[in-house]
């Protein structure tokens, strides 16, 4: 049997399973009184009938509840695993950004949780940016939206690019993205978005039947260490207003607020300065 788009073979063997589906379904139905609930399968052998073909029947809705059963030794139930990656692609799209391959905000929100409870437990630092694309309804009035999509994807392949492996980052919103930085102080954080922003106003976009042209972005960057009483609503808020600030300063910058700064260690174990003074003059 030979697998293609809509080949007589495959639309013929379609349309039987489905009429045999509507026939056992019917009878069901007629019988479901007098039977108890006792369930049976029917199988027909096929013997042209490989792996490639089973995936291209199993694309049809009406047919989801057939499955098949290889009898030359290879995996055992070919449709679990069809099914299972069916699940992958399900659980993929849930919590991912179609148009960028960043996370959703749905997700984003997940985690800066997880973070944000980490920071509080190990009194570790935390910094979290949200960026803005400058200008982005411009962008969409002059060059089509296709163009608009085709800076958000670029944006979003710099950022997935420039961070590291345990750094996340989202899209949140319509040309807004996030990225929470685990670990890093305000220095570092603040180095990695300038270099972002670098990279990102350098990159020359091309559209066709438009001169090529240069975008920005503005940054808020909330930073903080330890501390028990911020939730993942009032970091974001914070971060937000920042970014605002920036947008307020001309964009194409970093705004950068510290919200906590909580002790590592305990003040009694400290030596001040005017002790290493003592200690050291």
């Amino acid at each position: 049997m030979s697998v293609g788009n809509n080949t007589p073979e495959i639309e013929e063997l379609k349309a039987e399973m489905t009429r045999l589906g509507e026939r056992l379904g019917s009878a069901m139905h007629t019988d479901a009184q007098r039977s108890s609930c006792f369930r049976s399968a029917l199988v027909r052998i096929l013997p042209g009938l490989g792996e490639a073909e089973f995936e291209f029947i199993a694309q049809d809705p009406e047919l989801r509840s057939w499955i098949t059963v290889p009898l030359d030794g290879g995996d055992l139930y070919p449709h679990l695993v069809h099914l299972q990656k069916r699940l992958e692609e399900l659980s993929y799209k849930t919590d991912h950004d179609m148009l960028t391959g960043l996370l959703n905000r749905r997700a984003f929100e997940r985690f800066l949780e997880q973070e944000l409870n980490r920071a509080k437990r190990q009194r570790t630092r935390l910094a979290l940016a949200v960026l803005d694309v400058d200008d982005f309804k411009i962008i969409n009035d002059t060059y089509g939206h296709l163009c608009g999509d085709q800076v958000l994807a670029t944006l979003g392949r710099i950022i997935d690019d420039s961070t590291r492996a345990y750094d996340t980052a989202a899209r949140i919103g319509g040309e807004e993205f996030a990225i929470i930085l685990p670990g890093s102080g305000p220095l570092k954080s603040r180095a990695l978005l300038e270099r972002l922003l670098n990279i990102f106003r350098c990159t020359e976009f091309h559209c066709e039947g438009y001169p090529s042209f240069n975008v920005t972005f503005s940054v808020g960057l909330a930073y903080l260490r330890g501390g028990d009483h911020f939730t993942p609503k009032n970091v974001l808020e914070i971060a937000d207003k920042a970014l605002y600030t920036a947008k307020g300063k001309g964009k194409n910058t970093v705004e950068m607020v510290k919200i906590a700064v909580e002790e590592l260690y305990p003040k009694a174990t400290m030596v001040h300065s005017d002790e290493k003074r003592f200690l050291f003059g």
